[in-house]
């Protein structure tokens, strides 16, 4: 499981209960990993939680642990359309991608790309 856009890393702790999957957690900003990491702590789960400060889907470990089963993409309308084709390639043929953070009067777009 890819965790786009990760905030806090409630998301990536209810992936990786739900499903007792491996996730991947990865966001731009300092403090949303960092939260993360705590998150993960606090819920026991640092054994399947991987956090990664990244700009979009450019680090690295990203593209060497695709094709992800199921991607949380939680970011603004804009970098989702930029990186949609991106995300496309790294999910798995019967793969899942639950798209979120869109403001309404730019839905339209994220859903024509």
């Amino acid at each position: 499981i890819l965790d786009m856009g990760c905030g806090n890393g409630i998301l990536s702790v209810v992936c990786a209960t739900i499903w007792d999957a491996k996730v991947l957690a990865a966001d731009i900003s300092d403090k949303a990993v960092a939260d993360t990491r705590q998150m993960a702590e606090t819920n026991n789960l640092s054994d399947v939680i991987t956090v990664i400060r990244s700009d979009g889907v450019n680090n690295q470990l990203i593209k060497n642990n695709s094709p992800y089963d199921l991607i949380c993409f939680n970011l603004l309308a804009e970098p989702i359309i930029q990186s949609a084709h991106l995300i496309r390639d790294l999910l798995a043929p019967d793969g899942i991608c639950i798209i979120s953070g869109i403001l309404r009067w730019e839905s339209e777009a994220v859903i024509n790309t």
